[in-house]
């Protein structure tokens, strides 16, 4: 019997399968990528609309983006747990989250959007699960 979890990150597309079959035999390094789509639509209405916080979270959750409880996203867990997940699969790491250093996006703010959108990055500004292996 073989347990199935590709879709237990970035559903949307095969990044499991993709590394246990299209990358067979080649050394990954490093994985990247938007693992979390509630994160993801949060940054980018405050980076194009210019909302808070708060605004695009409401927002996220009366469109059912978000979840009624969105702290695992919020926080940063999901995309740790995700990115593990990636890393063992695709990388053969033995990597427990107790490696992992997780940074959410709770603190960012208008503020920062507009001076990472100034410096033309207003997606790279540090935040989600980031993890040091």
């Amino acid at each position: 019997m073989q347990l199935k979890y590709s879709a237990a990150v970035a559903g949307a597309l095969p990044i499991i399968p993709t590394g246990d079959y299209a990358l067979k035999g080649v050394n990954v390094n490093s994985i990247e990528g938007i693992l979390n789509g509630t994160t993801n639509y949060i940054l980018t209405q405050m980076a194009d609309k210019g909302v808070d916080m708060k605004d695009a979270l409401a927002d996220a959750q009366q469109k059912g983006i978000a979840e009624a409880d969105p702290r695992l996203d919020i926080h940063g867990d999901d995309t740790a747990v995700k990115l593990l997940i990636a890393a063992n699969s695709i990388m053969h790491s033995d990597a427990k989250i107790s490696n992992v250093r997780i940074s959410g996006i709770e603190h960012v703010t208008r503020d920062k959007m507009l001076a990472a959108k100034q410096r033309g990055q207003p997606r790279k500004i540090g935040v989600g699960g980031f993890r040091e292996f």
